[in-house]
């Protein structure tokens, strides 16, 4: 079996395969190879399993570091639990190390399928059914503006909330020319999505919302992202509007913005909400990453790390840090303080640990784990 990175003029069939293995239309628009690597396993010259690779810049601990998302996971029916995926994963990230990757991300199928080369839950969101009627009333929801109505001014505070939103969280993906797409195209009449803005000075944000009726009255809400409560409480004063034809509001957040804060009224079942995972998180390059991490008091560790697939990262760490960054972090013969597997490692030092339970603390007696690893709010709004 023959794996390689795919060729350019290999792209279209890259698309027939992906179709091909779960019944989709075939996509003919061929990307160019600057778009996103893509890898491919072949057998007797034949494609067979595809993976693509999309490169975004990636939020870490106030750095803007490389990552290297996963998308189009795909094999021929003939030709599935033959190990053409593994070969694929296995040259991926080995290559995506070279080329100076930090990080790899994932919206998996399974979780534990994606355990086997290094990912592990990282990001949760919180998806919110409220009482449209209890929500905040706003008091300037006449400043805000439909999309349309004048898309440039509309795009720079969509830009500008973006933009803010990517430093309050670990894991925001930088925007790409397609980031902004459905803003320059969307259509209120055509399509009944609707894109307000709020345009305050210190304050804005945006909103976008649907009339939903496929499962009883209801108003979806696919977008929201703010900088401050006065745009989040005019924004969501434009839905409550609805609230005498549209009982039910749905809406998803990143899991540390707790919209419970907006309801004032908790009877009769005012608001529910469910924790949802949204995505796998791998650290490609571990000394990397410490390097760049953000730390709490001072002092020095030493860690062990642990890769089935990078024995690059197989070392023990040693980390001293102060002033909340790392001041040096160098290779060690010496025995660890802590040990992990490079799944453990990665979601927690991306600042979650949510699946994972308590840090093994049978080294510890000398060091504060909590120096190093502990909660940061996560959130990722790309998709691949």
């Amino acid at each position: 079996m023959e794996i390689r990175k795919v060729r350019p003029e290999e792209y279209q069939r890259t698309n027939e395969i992906y179709a091909l293995s779960f019944g989709y239309k075939v996509e003919q628009e061929q990307p160019t190879a600057g778009e996103d690597a893509r890898y491919a396993a072949f057998e007797n010259g034949k494609m067979i399993s595809v993976v693509y690779r999309p490169d975004y810049g990636f939020e870490f601990d106030g750095h803007t570091v490389k990552m290297a998302g996963i998308g189009g996971v795909s094999t021929l029916p003939g030709f599935r639990r033959k190990g053409a995926i593994r070969g694929i994963m296995n040259l991926l990230l080995t290559d995506s190390f070279k080329e100076g990757f930090a990080f790899s991300y994932l919206f998996p199928f399974s979780t534990s399928y994606y355990r086997q080369y290094g990912y592990e839950t990282a990001c949760d969101v919180t998806k919110y059914v409220i009482n449209t009627n209890a929500l905040p009333s706003g008091n300037d929801t006449d400043r805000c503006f439909l999309l349309e109505e004048n898309r440039e001014e509309g795009l720079k505070y969509i830009k500008a909330t973006y933009e803010y939103t990517k430093t309050r969280y670990n894991a925001m993906a930088s925007p790409t020319e397609d980031t902004f797409k459905w803003a320059a195209e969307e259509s209120a009449l055509n399509e009944t999505v609707y894109t307000y803005i709020y345009p305050g000075k210190e304050s804005y944000g945006f909103i976008t919302y649907e009339l939903r009726r496929d499962d009883g009255l209801y108003v979806n809400i696919p977008r929201l992202m703010y900088k401050g409560d006065e745009a989040l409480f005019n924004l969501l004063g434009l839905v409550k509007s609805f609230g005498s034809d549209y009982p039910k509001t749905v809406v998803r957040m990143p899991g540390s913005d707790r919209l419970e804060r907006v309801v004032k009224e908790w009877s009769f079942g005012n608001l529910r909400r469910e924790s949802i995972f949204h995505g796998m998180v791998r650290v490609i390059n571990v000394k990397e990453v410490l390097l760049l991490a953000k730390y709490r008091g001072q002092g020095e560790i030493k860690i062990r790390v642990e890769d089935p697939i990078l024995d690059e990262n197989n070392r023990t760490y040693r980390v001293k840090y102060g002033d909340g960054k790392a001041l040096s972090v160098e290779e060690t013969l010496e025995k660890e303080d802590l040990f992990m597997p490079i799944n453990e490692f990665s979601a927690r030092i991306l600042g979650y640990s949510n699946s994972i339970g308590e840090i093994n603390r049978d080294f510890c007696d000398k060091i504060e784990p909590g120096d190093i690893f502990y909660q940061k709010p996560v959130y990722i709004v790309e998709e691949f």
